[in-house]
């Protein structure tokens, strides 16, 4: 029988060896951080660039700690903002997944459909969102709907193209073999289509995130004094650059922190597209 304390401690120094590769990894970008900030820092301080425009990163600090508590405008702390832009962020993307996933793999397999709607895609994908604003507004209001379906129109064509593209791909012998073992219509496309086309559906999901958040910037201009593209707005008029600063990194930071989320899971559903990874940044 094996020794459980052997085996702990076996997976104790595995963990060990883990951790201290992500920080040997990691390393460079922190040092390289730093390295800009203090930059950045000496060369407010030493005048070489007028702190109204780019203030230093000390002072930035300050103001992050402040917006935690008396907020911009007084009243409406950071996570107010946040708790505003998040739920417009979710409702719209997750929508905009639901309808594009199956669309794109049913699309996908049938080169008559793709013929057909390229050119339909081509000329929506065109169009620049921020140009449907005042259409939106005339449809939906000025309320929440028209943030999200802006939001949704957005992500939709990014996660549409790329499931069908991926759709496109798969090997015919693939779809072959999962009928000769009884899959046929839905089952088909959920037992075989949908899990060979699930690294496509992964790269469009993360591209079509930075885009939610380029657009809610410009959604939240309008109609609304909460959410973190209204604090950038707010505090752009009152030409307080700190404050655009802080707006530009929370959505930098959640953006990473989402995204990374979305790369732990594709690891979980996908565990040898990771390791594949792995092994051509390897070579």
């Amino acid at each position: 029988m094996s020794n459980p304390t052997v085996n702990i401690e076996a997976l104790f120094r595995k963990e060990r060896r883990l951790g201290g590769a992500r920080l040997r990894r990691a390393l460079p970008s922190l040092l390289l951080l730093i390295s800009l900030l203090g930059a950045w820092e000496i060369a407010v301080r030493t005048g070489a660039i007028q702190s109204y425009l780019f203030p230093a990163p000390t002072t930035i600090g300050a103001t992050f700690v402040s917006m935690l508590g008396t907020g911009f405008p007084p009243g409406a702390t950071v996570f107010d903002h946040m708790a505003a832009t998040l739920p417009r962020i979710a409702q719209g993307y997750i929508l905009a997944a639901l309808a594009a996933v199956p669309l794109g793999l049913v699309i996908g397999q049938f080169s008559f459909l793709r013929d057909a709607s390229t050119p339909v895609v081509t000329f929506f994908r065109s169009i620049a969102v921020i140009s449907l604003l005042p259409l939106s507004l005339a449809i939906f209001g000025p309320g929440e709907a028209s943030r999200v379906a802006l939001i949704a129109y957005a992500a939709f064509w990014i996660i549409f193209t790329n499931t069908m593209e991926g759709a496109r791909r798969i090997p015919t012998a693939l779809l072959r073999a999962g009928r000769s073992l009884g899959a046929e219509g839905i089952r088909l496309y959920m037992s075989v289509a949908l899990p060979a086309t699930l690294p496509k559906i992964f790269a469009g999901l993360k591209v079509a995130l930075g885009i939610s958040w380029v657009v809610i910037v410009a959604v939240e201009l309008i109609g609304t004094e909460l959410g973190v593209g209204a604090l950038i707005s707010n505090a752009q008029r009152l030409y307080r650059t700190d404050i655009v600063i802080v707006g530009m990194v929370v959505i930098g930071v959640i953006g990473y922190l989402l995204v990374i989320a979305l790369d732990k899971l594709e690891d979980l559903l996908l565990p040898w597209t990771s390791r594949q990874n792995r092994l051509e940044g390897a070579r």
